[in-house]
């Protein structure tokens, strides 16, 4: 099976195997999950969810259909919206409904594997889990650099982005869940397990020149804020991100590598794809989700 879902004494555990978009939601986990989430606002046993992708296993590469996808958003919304705590435990690479999906929870710890990537088509049609709305809240900046290079982060970007809440060794993801399994509280279970590198002087210039020259969504903006781009600093920073791409130090400056990372991403600006689908798919079938009002009918039942 694709996904297992069962409960370990006062938690829900949801296991992800089929991680690439169509496989995950042709499985059928997402109408399954969605139908059991209000139930489980209800129980009075259940404290929380744990939700752990895992590697990604061989199965089919069908595509999912519009029923699925629809199925898809709609789980999507209701993890955000559901009233107990949903610990995300992420050890492994992410993107596409997956990477929404994780992003739904409460909290979110990332393993010293955790890897982010947005791939070409990640954000079209009704699929996304969500990750169009939490790229749209990231700081100043951070969804476009995200969305327009398809740069790969690590676990100390993502912390610094607000993709996870915290980094915790992913040996001690057990410890974890059966804590939540016997209804620990679920802040200190995660915080006393914390270890965050320091912020150093390059992660500071490098989050300050995304938010100075990404704000914008627009690439003309983008380009034009990249060849104002200084090189006093910034160096080693250049070549890092050059070498993400393997591409030519050319001195490593910043503006320079970040403009590679534009040039080699496989993608423009993902917004305009996305309503370039929404206009070629006008006969998708309409999202049905609760409103807000219903669902705080919900949480005060």
């Amino acid at each position: 099976m694709p996904f297992d879902i069962k409960q370990t004494g006062a938690a829900i555990a949801l296991d992800v195997r089929a991680t690439a978009t169509a496989p995950l939601l042709a499985s059928g986990f997402c109408g399954k999950l969605e139908a059991l989430l209000p139930v489980y606002a209800r129980d009075p046993e259940i404290y929380g969810l744990v939700l752990t992708p895992h590697a990604a296993e061989g199965g089919d590469d069908t595509d999912a259909s519009d029923q699925d996808r629809v199925a898809g958003a709609k789980l999507a919304w209701r993890l955000e919206c559901f009233s107990k705590p949903t610990v995300s435990l992420i050890d492994i690479s992410v993107s596409g409904y997956l990477a929404g999906l994780v992003l739904n929870g409460t909290h979110r710890a990332a393993g010293e594997n955790y890897r982010f990537r947005i791939l070409p088509g990640d954000l079209l049609g009704a699929s996304d889990g969500g990750l169009t709305h939490w790229l749209a809240h990231l700081p100043p900046g951070i969804g476009a650099y995200l969305v327009s290079t398809g740069r790969v982060i690590g676990p100390a970007e993502a912390l610094r982005y607000g993709l996870v809440t915290h980094l915790i060794p992913a040996a001690r993801f057990g410890e974890i869940a059966a804590g939540l399994a016997d209804a620990d509280p679920v802040d200190p279970l995660l915080d006393d397990r914390h270890a965050a590198p320091p912020t150093g002087p390059d992660d500071r210039i490098l989050d300050a020149v995304i938010t100075e020259t990404f704000a914008s969504f627009r690439l003309d903006d983008i380009r034009a804020r990249l060849q104002t781009l200084g090189a006093r600093g910034r160096e080693a920073i250049g070549q890092r991100l050059l070498a993400d791409v393997d591409a030519a130090a050319a001195g490593g400056r910043l503006g320079d590598a970040l403009a590679a990372l534009l040039a080699a991403s496989r993608t423009d600006m993902r917004s305009t794809l996305i309503a370039g689908f929404s206009s070629a798919h006008r006969d998708l079938p309409r999202l049905d989700l609760p409103t807000r009002a219903e669902h705080q009918a919900l949480r005060n039942r």
